[in-house]
């Protein structure tokens, strides 16, 4: 946006609106399908077969088509993990902003349908899906914020493996 102030010719808001930043939209669907085939579903004691890993994939690769994402970073379930694998390493900063993220991620949860979760069963699902990592930088309102949804639709079991790694 700063470009766009700067450099008027470079980018019209007025007529295109504001701009989707490509990284996160793809962080997103990395979060939604190789994050959960190689770090949440394991985690949990689920392994996918390799064609139901494919299909996963695929069904993602097509949301990000969908949705205007890069979808050429999920043409195979290796270069899926790829990019999961290079977020992981280069991408994860949780902010002010991921603690409001992961708050209301944990609120829109709370008391849905099928299961009607209580939000103190959604954190301790959360920590425990995370091994028990710390989450005292996460703390809002009065409740632990997990982080393993601290990124919220963008980089939920990212921010985790991270943590894990320091421990």
């Amino acid at each position: 946006m700063k470009l766009a102030q700067r450099r008027p010719e470079y980018y019209d808001v007025e007529e295109f609106g504001i701009p989707v930043n490509d990284l996160d939209c793809i962080a997103t669907i990395a979060t939604f399908s190789a994050t959960l085939i190689w770090l949440s579903f394991p985690r949990q004691g689920i392994w996918l077969r390799d064609q139901e890993i494919k299909d996963y994939i695929a069904l993602f690769r097509y949301i990000a088509y969908l949705t205007g994402t890069p979808d050429e970073y999920f043409e195979t379930p290796s270069r899926a993990k790829a990019v999961m694998e290079t977020l992981l390493r280069d991408e994860i900063d949780p902010s002010a902003t991921s603690q409001i993220l992961a708050n209301n991620i944990l609120n829109c949860l709370e008391g849905q349908p099928p299961t009607f979760a209580s939000r103190s069963f959604l954190e301790a699902n959360c920590r425990v899906c995370s091994h028990w990592m710390s989450c005292i930088g996460f703390l809002v309102s009065g409740t632990a914020a997990c982080t393993l949804v601290s990124r919220a639709m963008t980089r939920a079991s990212l921010l985790s493996t991270r943590v894990q790694h320091v421990e």
